[in-house]
């Protein structure tokens, strides 16, 4: 077994090699370790697998040795993971190690992949002997990064990062709206007039929660933060919570703008009120460029105070196209 070392005295060990390795130097000189120690030290780190054996792996009492010494891989991550923790003991945090790991075993799920290769990284840490404090927060953080996963000041936890790193996303990219793929935008130009479809907002709504699977018909009644919401949207594997705000042909505007979208635009303020992280805007013609820039600007407000938030803008060429793809409009001829 490993000699009984603590570990600051390991990290001062795994510094001395990789200033030695660094340098070309023989000499293993740990900081604050003295000489009769600084043998059995340098075969804890041989036994821990940090350090390679190489053809001579002997070393005198004062730290002297045959050959230069070099880190393993995992000796190169061990010291990083150290060198991390030394940073974070200094600075605030918002969890201590523990939480880390339950949080991020919660966020993975017991069956993924990913939980799986956590929980190794955790074995690790056992074996080592540098399971608790700073250093398991940082192989907790590395982990989520690697599992992306992310720390969320509004659930004070580590959750799942469920969109792409885009504020703006399509509807392709949604896959229960997937089969919009198979409809170009040149097979329903014929039904539309300059970009626009003469529908119903309670038709396009009703087609909607059926692709969805939404049993739940939402009536307008006006002063609601949104005509549809579902948390049935599934965006690369992960389901997104989503609300959307629908337009028919109840607006008879050629292009949507603010002024459209309730008292200067407050339909969309309470959009953005909804428990969603993407925000959905359509209409059955063309949608101003004003109106994009405002969830745009809405959304990057958002996405600045840490919360996950992403918009999709459905125009009458995109809902023509969605809806004929499931069925709900015939395909033109």
């Amino acid at each position: 077994m490993p000699a009984d070392f603590g570990t600051e005295v390991l990290h001062r060990g795994l510094v001395a090699v990789d200033r030695a390795a660094t340098s070309g130097s023989k000499h293993f000189v740990p900081q604050d370790v003295p000489d009769g120690e600084r043998g059995r030290l340098y075969a804890a780190l041989l036994q821990r697998g940090w350090v390679e054996p190489g053809p001579d792996t002997s070393i005198t009492g004062a730290g002297e040795l045959r050959l230069p010494p070099r880190l393993t891989a995992e000796g190169r991550q061990v010291l990083e993971a150290l060198e991390q923790s030394e940073l974070l003991s200094l600075l605030p945090h918002p969890t201590a190690a523990e939480i880390a790991w339950s949080e991020l075993f919660r966020a993975l799920g017991p069956l993924t992949s990913s939980a799986s290769e956590a929980l190794a990284s955790r074995s690790e840490l056992r074996r080592w002997g540098i399971d608790d404090g700073p250093v398991s927060i940082v192989r907790a953080l590395q982990r989520a990064a690697a599992a992306s996963l992310r720390w969320s000041p509004e659930h004070d936890a580590y959750v799942p990062t469920t969109l792409p790193p885009r504020e703006e996303l399509f509807l392709e990219e949604i896959e229960e709206f997937a089969r919009i793929r198979t409809v170009s935008s040149r097979d329903v130009e014929s039904v539309l007039t300059n970009g626009r479809i003469d529908l119903l907002e309670d038709d396009v709504q009703r087609a909607l929660e059926r692709m969805l699977g939404e049993s739940f018909h939402m009536t307008d009644h006006g002063g609601e933060e949104c005509d549809l919401y579902s948390t049935n949207l599934t965006i690369e594997g992960r389901r997104v919570p989503t609300a959307f705000l629908l337009k028919g042909r109840g607006c008879r505007a050629p292009e949507l703008q603010i002024a459209d979208c309730g008292h200067n635009g407050d339909q969309i303020v309470r959009l953005l009120q909804a428990p969603a992280e993407l925000y959905v805007i359509q209409y059955i013609g063309p949608v101003s460029q004003n109106v994009r820039k405002d969830i745009r600007g809405k959304v990057r407000e958002r996405r600045g105070d840490g919360r996950e938030a992403s918009f999709c803008v459905m125009d009458g060429l995109e809902t023509t196209r969605l809806l004929v793809a499931y069925g709900h409009l015939p395909s033109p001829s």
